[in-house]
């Protein structure tokens, strides 16, 4: 997984979040975020969605997904179904500019993993101020973060985002500090992996 390149942003940025789509990730508000940089059309940024929404795999169902994309007013959501092989989902995700993890969940979140996993190819993150990342998340070195908790939690987002994506020297200095934080912890993303078997095993 940790095999990256420093990236470089596209000329039309894609951001992309892989995980349960529940809504104890935050994802309305990552959104409604994309859905404000496409108002007006004058900074177009993707978003792909990557993992399962149904009941029985650990999300908020159909209804959930149909939410999702009424909110996305300005642009449409690329879906992706679940991806379980780390190899597949570091390609995947290193096909896109920025990982976003809004999770909402200040209580839910273990050590999160799959910031670290996208660091692990090249991208900057964008991360809801959860005590969780604060483990190798390092605000203005390998990403930014936003207060999930405020008011205008998807503006605070969206210009974040922007913000990155906007401006390619920016882009390239947290690209590179996601590397090298990631080779710091590869080792603790590997225990992670063995235990989530573990625990499918029991």
């Amino acid at each position: 997984i940790f095999s990256g390149e420093k990236k470089h942003v596209s000329k039309e940025p894609s951001v992309v979040y892989a995980g349960r789509i529940h809504r104890e990730k935050g994802l309305d508000i990552l959104v409604k975020a994309i859905d404000m940089l496409n108002e007006d059309n004058e900074h177009p940024i993707r978003l792909t969605l990557i993992g399962a929404y149904s009941f029985q795999n650990g999300g908020s169902g159909e209804e959930y997904k149909k939410e999702l994309n009424t909110l996305a007013k300005n642009y449409t959501i690329e879906w992706v179904e679940p991806i379980y092989e780390p190899q597949k989902l570091a390609d995947e995700i290193k096909t896109h500019d920025v990982f976003c993890y809004p999770s909402i969940a200040n209580k839910g979140e273990t050590f999160g993993v799959a910031p670290l996993e996208a660091m692990g190819v090249g991208l900057p993150v964008v991360l809801s101020s959860l005590d969780c990342f604060q483990d190798y998340f390092e605000e203005g070195v390998n990403g930014f973060s936003y207060n999930y908790e405020a008011e205008n939690a998807a503006e605070m987002l969206a210009k974040r985002i922007l913000q990155i994506c906007q401006s390619p020297e920016l882009y390239e200095e947290l690209s590179r500090g996601a590397l090298e934080t990631s080779k710091r912890f590869s080792a603790e993303l590997i225990s992670e992996r063995y235990l989530e078997k573990f625990e499918e095993l029991l």
